[in-house]
């Protein structure tokens, strides 16, 4: 596809923050110059909660290609909502899954906390991790650059875990290069950086359809959030937490609160423990049968 400007993904002031009178609260009434969807059925993000989820077995492993590719000219900018990664060189691929075609790397960037206890956008039975990632990819074969439709973008979600021992390497990078960034500053990665540095195993993922987590809030995403989190250190968050907002207050708590799932379902590419308690109490109740029928 050719070089789109999508302004929901490449920064820019708006009149919309993470508190106050701009806060969640009022996005739904924001004039945006385009469809506000923030307070319709299928928004994002959700609780997710495991027990509940469908194991799906049809889904197809994620397929990632080029991820291990060092990518150049990466530019990080502080777009004063959150710290976004951009290069007009990514070539990177993402496909499988619940994806009916393939979907290209146009950015990343993360959500965090005040504080260690809070700070991802998604949560599981109710946990926050202290900070999320999401690899935003657009479909390829969208026409005209137009990213209307649901499933147009598909979002790799990945948490962070607190570690007191080694850290994850592509966090390292960017935690050394962002200490004290002011809104609209932006920097060169100079460092070698690849997104796969920033994936853990993505064998294991949950997935349902849903918005953008920022206004517009479109609902035009396909959310594949992986089940294990990465590593980071309390410095390297404190990295994250030095930078500023437009008002040059840190920026923290850039996450919007959990929507209701409604009428959507969860699915997982894995068996989670209800799939798992189902599967072996169907085994208690068929195992007698087939010994039975053995023996007769």
């Amino acid at each position: 596809m050719g070089r789109v400007h999508y302004a929901w993904a490449t920064g820019g002031h708006a009149q919309w923050s993470y508190e106050g009178e701009t806060g969640p609260d009022a996005w739904a009434h924001i004039e945006m110059g385009g469809t506000n969807q923030c307070a319709m059925s299928r928004q994002s993000p959700i609780d997710i909660e495991p027990l509940m989820t469908k194991y799906d077995k049809t889904l197809r492993p994620l397929e990632l290609r080029g991820h291990d590719k060092v990518t150049p000219n990466i530019i990080v900018i502080n777009n004063g909502h959150t710290i976004q990664l951009n290069s007009k060189d990514w070539s990177q691929r993402l496909s499988g899954g619940p994806l009916s075609g393939e979907y290209k790397l146009l950015q990343m960037h993360f959500h965090w906390g005040k504080d260690s206890y809070r700070g991802s956008e998604h949560t599981v039975n109710g946990k926050r991790y202290p900070i999320e990632l999401h690899m935003v990819h657009v479909a390829t074969n969208s026409t005209n650059g137009k990213l209307d439709y649901p499933g147009a973008i598909a979002v790799l979600g990945i948490f962070f875990d607190v570690t007191k021992g080694s850290s994850n390497m592509g966090v390292q990078k960017i935690a050394r290069l962002i200490k004290g960034m002011e809104t609209d500053q932006k920097l060169d990665m100079t460092s070698e950086l690849s997104p796969s540095m920033l994936q853990p195993s993505i064998k294991d993922f949950f997935t349902y359809e849903g918005s953008l987590t920022t206004p517009p809030c479109s609902q035009i995403v396909t959310w594949l959030v992986a089940r294990e989190p990465l590593k980071i250190t309390e410095t390297e968050l404190g990295a994250f937490r030095s930078t500023l907002f437009v008002d040059r207050n840190p920026m923290v708590d850039n996450f919007r609160p959990v929507q209701p799932l409604n009428s959507r379902e969860v699915r997982s590419s894995f068996m989670t423990g209800s799939s798992a308690n189902l599967a072996s109490s169907i085994l208690v109740v068929l195992f007698p049968i087939l010994l039975l029928a053995r023996w007769q």
